[in-house]
């Protein structure tokens, strides 16, 4: 009980199965704790997960500009929608609200996505008809305004001057 209750400040935040699991039978309530605890998370542990997200995020962008560069239009298709939803869990993260279900970081009532940053979202996922060039811009318009609003908030991480200069090695 102790290991979940007591966040692990290293790792990124995943309370979605603390907070959507049914619980048969608790008569000590230690589930229904368990709930509460995960929606009144420290400050640190959102932050990390921006962290780690914005980490994921440029290191995939980075393939997606290679591909892009490159020409290499399969490779561009399959890594542009990770970006997309890497760029989604770090928008609920700056926010601090939790994703439940990967269905979840594409419902923008949910989620109180902005219109323009829903449709950026859709085309960098490649769920809305785009062409590349529009969907490279989306992508890069999304990291460079997260990792703004992550710097203004603390939970850039370390390593990087900009996501527009973090390149995979």
């Amino acid at each position: 009980m102790k290991k979940l209750t007591s966040p692990n400040y290293v790792l990124p935040l995943v309370v979605g199965s603390l907070k959507s699991m049914r619980v048969i039978h608790d008569p000590s309530g230690s589930f229904r704790r368990l709930k509460r605890k995960s929606e009144d998370l420290p400050i640190v542990c959102w932050r990390n997960a921006v962290r780690v997200g914005l980490e994921e995020m440029v290191e995939d962008l980075g393939r997606v500009r290679n591909a892009y560069r490159s020409k290499n239009w399969t490779n561009f298709q399959i890594h542009s929608p990770p970006v997309a939803l890497e760029a989604a869990l770090v928008h609920s993260s700056l926010r601090r609200k939790a994703v439940l279900t990967e269905k979840d970081l594409l419902n923008r009532s949910s989620q109180g996505y902005a219109p323009r940053f829903t449709s950026t979202l859709l085309t960098g996922a490649g769920m809305k008809q785009a062409k590349t060039k529009e969907v490279m811009n989306s992508l890069e318009d999304v990291s460079t305004s997260f990792y703004r609003e992550a710097k203004d908030q603390r939970a850039t991480p370390v390593s990087f001057s900009s996501a527009l200069s973090g390149l995979p090695p």
